[in-house]
């Protein structure tokens, strides 16, 4: 009888590896490596294209939206995605709710628009770059950039991976393309290059979301659902959001007082590194985000994959890590060498903490969510400001380390306490058997 005991995980990752969630994973996982690449080569074409005080403004002007975006949101798009998951079972009741999504990512795009262009004006008398009539001007298409964080939300939710996946690779490929005509014929500026980079993102946005035929009249017990969700699990979710991503930047920024602007470089590649491996965790995550809100628990078989992924990342990239540095950025970039250890230990419990994120958001805990990003935050903090002003880079690199297995046990603290509640849900989906699901058991 021990045959089988021994032989069961050892099946379950077969299972997992022959199911439809891995394609969905690794169409995912492909979608965002291309994105990526594609990011890259649009960095590579602003540089050379665009003088440097054209590309100030570019990059001035993303860094403010982001801002902006970071509060504008409050916790909707989170909501969102629970409460069409919860509604698989109704076509019908999906489109109703991305339809009164629309309609209040519409209405938050106005809003972000308005505060975007109010802020212009704060941003010309804070830097002297012209950037603020370049806000003006876009501030319209820079408020309708929350459509992407609203159809992720709607894919995630109703399990269309593979239309995010699309949505990936759409928006930043004709990005290129277009950038690439523009400068082959001569026309390529700053504006331009804002409008490209908005245009291509909002435009791919636009056709994806139309795909699910929403329903653009609003019904008030869906309005309704949507809100109660953003009160008891949105809105908990977004504070512990605006809270992490507040500190998020605080590394960069001390590394860059203490050490220098050249050691922010190498700390940054460092991590660019890890992608990756944390890549592969997340779009996984995204792609059992409607099975969490059904299941009690974890399936053993997820965490296994997650881990062995990460692990055998992790290890490869610690082996080849001079050769894939000085052969690929040059021997001056030698320093970021040592700096990858203690990186792909900050990626692994990241990676590993994934599914746990996921699943308590299925679960609508918010307020685990909060409490964790709270903890977080605290402890980047003070961390930062120690270890940094201490050892340099490599004190960045272990307050980061330090933060994030604090955070992988948080996770897994309260994804023990949830699944030993048992709380039980009342939804109506129902059970949703493993063919359903594509899952091989």
């Amino acid at each position: 009888m021990s045959l089988p005991r021994i032989n069961l995980p050892l099946q379950g990752i077969v299972g997992l590896l022959r199911s439809r969630v891995l394609k969905q994973t690794g169409q995912l996982y492909v979608a965002k490596l291309v994105a990526l690449s594609a990011g890259f080569l649009i960095s590579i074409l602003n540089t050379r294209s665009l003088a440097p005080a054209g590309y100030g403004i570019y990059s001035l002007c993303f860094a403010v939206w982001e801002f902006v975006e970071l509060f504008v949101n409050f916790g909707f798009y989170s909501s969102a995605a629970r409460v069409i998951a919860l509604n698989q079972h109704s076509k019908e009741k999906q489109r109703e709710t991305i339809g009164t999504l629309l309609v209040v990512a519409l209405g938050l795009a106005t809003l972000a628009a308005v505060i975007l262009f109010c802020l212009s004006f704060v941003v010309a008398q804070l830097f002297d770059m012209g950037g603020e009539e370049t806000l003006r001007l876009f501030a319209i298409l820079f408020g309708l950039m929350t459509l992407q964080t609203m159809l992720e939300a709607v894919c995630r939710g109703s399990n269309r991976i593979v239309l995010l996946a699309t949505f990936e690779v759409v928006s930043r490929v004709s990005c290129v393309a277009l950038i690439g005509l523009f400068v082959l014929f001569g026309k390529y500026n700053i504006r331009v290059a804002v409008f490209l980079s908005l245009a291509s993102a909002v435009g791919a946005a636009i056709v994806i979301v139309s795909s699910f035929a929403p329903k653009l009249q609003i019904q008030a017990a869906t309005l309704r659902a949507l809100f109660e969700d953003v009160k008891t699990y949105g809105f908990k979710a977004y504070c512990g959001d605006v809270a992490m991503n507040a500190s998020y930047r605080t590394d960069a920024i001390l590394i860059s007082y203490f050490v220098g602007a050249t050691a922010v470089g190498f700390y940054r590649l460092s991590s660019l590194l890890t992608v990756p491996m944390t890549t592969l965790s997340q779009s996984l995550s995204v792609t059992l985000f409607t099975r969490f809100t059904a299941d009690r628990e974890i399936k053993r078989r997820v965490l296994l994959v997650n881990s062995l992924w990460l692990g055998t990342c992790g290890v490869t990239l610690i082996l080849l890590a001079r050769l894939i540095v000085v052969n690929i950025f040059g021997l001056k970039y030698a320093p970021v060498v040592p700096l990858v250890f203690p990186m792909v230990l900050v990626a692994a419990c990241g990676g590993l903490s994934q599914p746990y994120n996921m699943f308590l958001g299925a679960k609508g805990k918010g307020n685990y969510l909060r409490n964790i990003a709270f903890m977080l935050t605290g402890i980047n903090l003070v961390l930062n400001l120690v270890l940094i002003r201490q050892f340099g880079i490599l004190g960045a690199c272990y307050a980061s380390l330090i933060a994030l297995v604090v955070n992988l046990a948080l996770h897994y603290y309260y994804y023990q306490r949830t699944i030993d509640h048992a709380v039980s849900y009342e939804t109506p989906i129902g059970p949703v058997s493993a063919d359903e699901l594509g899952i091989v058991e």
